[in-house]
Formats: C-alpha cells, structure tokens, sequence
C-alpha cells in the first residue's frame, strides 16, 4: 500500500510540473533602451561651432540633440529588425521648423548589434520644445522581433513623443 501511496504522489508531482513548465506564458520580451535628450552645449561643443553668418550669436542660441538606443534580446529571440530614421531624416526634421536649422551631427551604430548613437547640433534661437517635438511627432523607431515560439512583435515609438529636455 506505501509503495501504491509512493508511485501516485510522485505521479501527481511529475505531472504538476509538466503542467506548470508547457503552460508557462513567459514573454521573452528584449530590454530596449532608448533616450532622446535636447540640451544645452557645453563651452567646449560651442567653441567648435561655426557661426560665420549669424549676428551676435551665443551659447544659447544652439541646442544638441542626443539620441541613444540600446538593445539587447533574450535567448529567445531568433530575430530582429530596428528601423531607425536615416540621419537625413533628422536633418530634415529640424529644418522642416521654419528654414535651416540644421548645423552639424554625427552619427553610428555599434557593428551588427543594436546599438545606435546619434548627435545633432541645430541652431535653436527662437524655437520652443513644442515646435521641436512637433518636428519630431510623426517621426518613429519601428522594432519587430519573433521569439523562438513564433510569435512576432512590433514596437513603435514616435521620436517627438520620447524626446526630453534638460
């Protein structure tokens, strides 16, 4: 009778745990990291501005925008695709403010990986952050990924939306 009492209690374990392991609805969801900041320059940004053209021009007549994006996919994603706007994008966005605001920027991405860095100097005197997000609101970051279980996902972020001010 022990070893019956035995053999069902370690069956109903067993099947307890096959249960909670196939009925597990874990999403593998990558972390992403994305921060958009406009900010002021520093004297040393500043000193290598060019501001032939401008009259009386100041520190403060220019803001920086600093995009970062990170990221990083669980063991099971089998694959992604980051659409991040091409620098000509940006460029354009800011001038599409009312002329050319657009000074200088940079931009890379880290090897094949996900990671992507851009900066932008734009000449700011006059524009208010409304009129920046605004520039910015129809502008977004399209990420889509399938796990290994076959489920697709897309994510997307406006720029204007995610940018902050500091």
């Amino acid at each position: 009778m022990k070893k019956i009492n035995k053999v069902i209690i370690s069956f109903i374990i067993f099947f307890q745990l096959v249960l909670l392991t196939s009925c597990s609805n874990k999403t593998y969801e990558p972390k992403i990291k994305m921060d958009i900041i406009v900010r002021e320059l520093t004297e040393n940004e500043y000193s290598a501005v060019g501001t032939m053209g401008l009259s009386t021009p100041s520190i403060h007549d220019f803001k920086k925008i600093v995009f970062d994006f990170e990221m990083k996919n669980s063991n099971q994603i089998t694959y992604r695709n980051v659409k991040i706007p091409e620098h000509t994008i940006w460029k354009y966005r800011i001038n599409s403010i009312d002329g050319e605001r657009y000074w200088f920027g940079n931009y890379y991405k880290m090897g094949d990986s996900s990671t992507y860095h851009r900066e932008i100097v734009f000449y700011s005197k006059g524009v208010s952050e409304e009129q920046i997000r605004k520039a910015f609101e129809d502008t977004f970051i399209r990420i889509s990924y399938q796990t290994e279980h076959g489920e697709s996902r897309t994510l997307e972020y406006s720029i204007g939306n995610a940018i902050e001010f500091k």
